[in-house]
């Protein structure tokens, strides 16, 4: 594959017109001159060889289990050589290529090419996530020039997304669902950055299945070219209000039995609805979410209305202490919250989730 954007750092430039840069005074010295040519020219046809011999993966499993290899190796520069040359095998994956060949240059302090990488992406007719630029590793580019032109350019692309992005209101009925009967709802929201097809398979239980309408919120704030978030809390009420209008048109619930719930960001938007009384909300159900910030107003609004809330989180999540204080907050303005934490887990789903769905739902429905 030809190199779209990589240098090596050793690479040689011959030209046949060096020769006569310095003049030849001796036989001597011009059989020296010659050897050196020589011995240049070798080395060049062996990087370059060298570069031609790159193993080629054909899975991006593969490609993606070495790339991480030589990352945890510090091998960075050949981390990103590598996913370069497979750029025009895994066209689909551009946007996770370019990303890691950025991360890799930027780690070796190459930090124009990181930038070339990405603008390569653009090239390509992709933009990265909301949050993608966001780490430490990455503000050493903020002294360079290109830098803030390639996030305007992105910037511009997630504008542009936003406005073609749409609510999508994905309801699954119980089993045995009698149109005639009135059911209790469950609005499950995706976590920061999944969409629906990420998100519906892992936040299931018996209970949502027997039981609820479940209604999975697909929100409109887009976090990245195939995901979306829920942490804008104006956006994310007026979602939620037009997506329960939307379910009550098509089927009949029980508004003094509804539940809200979700992964992370989806928790954080759960949490915004139910604190703001949006709707009307029974209980939430959250897993290491973000923490928003809530009034003790509205906590005592809140416990007024019954709000009953089961917090559950990860040993290993980075905001378990936000989640536990709020969790103390709550329980102070005698809202009905417990906290579970799942050990020798980080942000993300447990095994056992199902079950412990089912449980928070008999929590909230004090059963």
């Amino acid at each position: 594959m030809r190199n779209e954007f990589l240098k090596l750092k050793s690479h040689i430039s011959l030209y046949p017109e060096n020769i006569g840069v310095f003049a030849i005074k001796t036989l001597e010295e011009s059989m020296k001159k010659i050897l050196v040519i020589f011995v240049l020219f070798i080395c060049a046809t062996s990087l370059a060889q060298t570069k031609n011999e790159t193993k080629t993966y054909s899975t991006y499993k593969d490609l993606y289990a070495k790339l991480v290899e030589l990352y945890n190796g510090k091998n960075y520069t050949e981390a990103a050589v590598l996913a370069e040359n497979h750029l025009a095998l895994f066209p689909e994956k551009t946007r996770q290529i370019t990303y890691n060949m950025a991360l890799f240059y930027t780690f070796a302090g190459d930090y124009n090419n990181a930038i070339k990488a990405l603008n390569y992406g653009h090239s390509k007719g992709i933009f990265y996530g909301v949050w993608d630029f966001f780490a430490e590793q990455w503000k050493p580019l903020l002294e360079t020039p290109a830098w803030k032109d390639f996030l305007a350019e992105n910037d511009k692309r997630v504008k542009a997304a936003q406005e073609k992005a749409e609510l999508i209101v994905d309801i699954s009925l119980p089993e045995g669902y009698d149109a005639s009967k009135k059911y209790p709802l469950f609005i499950a929201l995706h976590g920061g950055g999944d969409n629906l097809a990420d998100f519906k398979p892992n936040w299931t239980s018996p209970k949502m299945k027997k039981e609820y309408i479940v209604a999975y919120l697909q929100s409109t704030q887009v976090a990245s070219m195939t995901g979306f978030h829920w942490q804008n809390d104006e956006m994310t009420k007026k979602d939620i209000a037009k997506a329960l209008d939307i379910i009550k048109e098509k089927h009949p619930i029980d508004e003094k039995e509804i539940l809200m719930g979700g992964f992370s960001s989806g928790g954080y938007g759960s949490m915004t609805v139910a604190f703001s009384n949006t709707i009307p909300v029974k209980g939430v159900i959250l897993l290491c979410p973000p923490v928003p910030d809530v009034t003790n107003d509205q906590l005592s609004e809140s416990c007024t209305r019954g709000l009953r809330v089961m917090m559950l989180t990860t040993e290993l999540d980075n905001r378990i202490e936000q989640q536990k204080e709020l969790v103390i907050r709550m329980q102070r303005s005698n809202i009905a919250a417990k906290i579970e934490i799942f050990p020798n887990i980080g942000h993300w789903y447990p095994n056992d989730l199902p079950e412990k769905i089912d449980e928070a739902i008999a929590f909230i429905n004090n059963k």
